[in-house]
């Protein structure tokens, strides 16, 4: 998996992608108190801070030093440990926390692995962490529209400091898309932007279904956000809640 750009987007990365409530209230419904629980690919630690607040024993990973290293700042004094590490080592580095109550992996995440044979195993492994009737949250935007629609472009992100635009790029039926992100940020008397991109698996709502069930989970259900809307095929997101 390629982190550059997201090592580049760090310093602006709460402002990007602030703490979400329906998000939080999603989570925090379905994700069994104190837990323990994990986050995969936690950012800069906004969900497992507030996570933590709650009261929650959380156990947190990402690959990225520089969002480790703010994870680990924003989370001093709460129950929330933050490791340095790959999704795909969440079964080594996590065992220690089994039997977990919960895991989650959003933001759009999973489709940073490099094939649907690793989301089958990431499945797989998550599995084998929970305990009896925990779950598996995945939340990614509706690649099932996206293919359809060939969307080219996600709305921009605008805050008082940066803008974030969002394109997608496509190569052939079939490929992985690039996703090109361009961040525009205060330098000086002007701006700068910078221009970057990384290899997204384009996971459609059946094939994470069909992944979660192969590992064993009995019951998931697809929404269409974190407000639990039914999922279509024109809804902004896919949401998976699965329940071992």
């Amino acid at each position: 998996m390629k982190m550059e750009f997201y090592t580049a987007l760090g310093k602006y990365y709460d402002q990007v992608f602030p703490l979400g409530e329906a998000q939080l209230a999603f989570l925090t419904k379905f994700l069994d108190k104190p837990g323990p629980v994990a986050d995969l690919a936690c950012g800069t630690g906004t969900y497992a801070r507030s996570l933590g607040e709650r009261g929650y024993e959380v156990a947190a990973l990402d690959l990225d030093g520089e969002m480790v290293s703010q994870a680990k700042e924003k989370t001093k004094g709460l129950p929330v440990t933050v490791f340095q590490a790959d999704m795909r080592e969440a079964a080594s580095i996590l065992r220690d926390y089994a039997p977990l109550t919960g895991v989650f992996c959003i933001g759009n995440s999973i489709v940073h692995l490099d094939s649907l044979e690793e989301i089958r195993a990431l499945c797989r492994d998550v599995a084998g962490l929970l305990g009896p009737g925990g779950v598996f949250v995945v939340q990614t935007v509706n690649y099932d529209w996206v293919l359809r629609e060939q969307v080219a472009q996600l709305p921009t992100i605008t805050t008082e400091e940066v803008q974030f635009v969002r394109k997608y790029l496509y190569e052939k039926p079939g490929d992985p898309i690039r996703f090109q992100g361009e961040l525009t940020y205060p330098l000086g008397e002007g701006t700068e932007t910078v221009v970057n991109s990384v290899q997204l698996l384009p996971l459609l709502s059946r094939d994470l279904q069909a992944a979660l069930e192969e590992a064993g989970f009995t019951e998931v259900t697809l929404f269409g956000n974190f407000k639990e809307d039914p999922h279509s095929v024109k809804t902004p997101a896919t949401v998976a809640l699965a329940r071992k």
